[in-house]
């Protein structure tokens, strides 16, 4: 019974590395092909064209930077893998951000009008854009944590560390908060589906790394979404997920 014991540790603390190792090979291509989103972003717009994210190059590059599959699972990744998921989530929002932008006078900044012309007309791409990032933002979040925990009372203490966190924590919650507004903008249901899942799926992770002023926001948003919700299934997701974060101390 004991080597059985010891014997599952080992192959889970495998799985564990191999996850974290898979995550960091994601990450590399990510950053590489969110850089060649912009690229291509940059062609299109001199031709006054338009992104395809159905086919070549925008539909590889796309999922190499938004891998939902390639994140590691909760608990599957430790202090060291954070500057790998500090690369992609930057990456990664990044990448959203030209998304969203696109079509915007170069070096402008980012416009309600811009960017509700292009949710509308890539709706789903942005929903599984959205997706991938209250899926990565959690590990994100809690390597962090963990990163900081294991650093002596001095060092973590630090206003650069600190200051840096809370950074962290503000994009964070704009991502949070971002996510659930266009939860309650009435997306098409499969969208809405997703993202709900998505967020009671995250939803433990999430409040870990929240503020009571920010548990308050969120809360706030997730009533509103209820209320234009269509579909029981996002409804009761939703409930879950402010039951989480009405729980939380």
């Amino acid at each position: 019974m004991r080597r059985t014991a010891i014997a599952l540790l080992l192959l889970f603390g495998a799985v564990q590395v191999a996850a974290a190792q898979d995550g960091a090979r994601a990450s590399v291509g990510a950053v590489i092909a969110a850089k060649e989103l912009q690229t291509h972003f940059d062609q299109l717009s001199a031709t006054q064209s338009t992104p395809d994210y159905s086919k070549p190059p925008a539909s590889e590059l796309f999922r190499a930077i938004f891998n939902t599959a390639a994140i590691p699972k909760a608990g599957a990744t430790t202090p060291k893998d954070l500057n790998w998921l500090l690369e992609w989530v930057g990456a990664s929002s990044g990448a959203y951000g030209a998304m969203l932008n696109f079509g915007a006078a170069p070096g402008a900044p980012l416009t309600s009008a811009v960017a509700a012309k292009n949710i509308i007309q890539y709706e789903d791409e942005m929903s599984r854009a959205m997706e991938f990032l209250l899926r990565i933002s959690p590990r994100l979040a809690s390597t962090a944590v963990s990163f900081m925990e294991s650093l002596p009372e001095k060092e973590r203490n630090q206003p650069v560390r600190q200051q840096g966190l809370a950074r962290m924590r503000s994009g964070l919650m704009q991502t949070l908060s971002g996510s659930v507004t266009f939860l309650g903008s009435q997306p098409k249901a499969n969208n809405a589906r997703m993202l709900a899942a998505a967020l009671r799926d995250t939803a433990p992770e999430w409040v870990r790394f929240t503020t009571a002023d920010d548990r308050t926001n969120v809360l706030g948003l997730l009533a509103k979404a209820r209320t234009t919700a269509k579909d029981d299934k996002v409804t009761d997701d939703l409930l879950a997920v402010s039951k989480v974060f009405a729980d939380a101390k």
